[in-house]
């Protein structure tokens, strides 16, 4: 999916491996992540790719859970981080969806307001 794709918005609350992010940010895809701000989100992580041409990154400090990777024309939708853990390691559930109607309501989450989110550049506290 991620060849195939000219985009890719993940959401993920806890985000540690970045390794197809940047592959992908070399091919010059779009990318666009929700994450979560939070003690398992890997801060240098997010250096890595924060600022990067064709990354655009919201976040969430407090009660976000989603978890779905958005590609052209199908996402996955399911139980795995961002996470070495969540991409190879555990056992996840996760369910394909190719439906425009789902896609469509996937997409509309990165442009709705929503509480405990803002872009990466307004956190003060040293986190990235």
């Amino acid at each position: 999916m991620v060849e195939r794709s000219r985009t890719i918005w993940a959401a993920a609350p806890y985000v540690t491996t970045i390794d197809q992010l940047l592959e992908a940010q070399r091919a010059a895809k779009e990318i666009r992540l929700i994450v979560g701000l939070n003690d398992c989100t890997s801060p240098s992580a997010l250096r890595q790719i924060h600022g990067l041409p064709n990354i655009g990154i919201k976040f969430f400090t407090r009660r976000f859970h989603a978890k779905f990777y958005l590609f052209d024309d199908q996402a996955l939708l399911g139980s795995s981080n961002l996470t070495q853990g969540g991409l190879s390691l555990n056992r996840e559930a996760t369910i394909l969806l190719d439906s425009e109607d789902d896609l469509d309501e996937l997409r509309s989450l990165f442009s709705e307001p929503m509480g405990g989110r803002a872009r990466l550049d307004e956190r003060q506290d040293g986190c990235i």
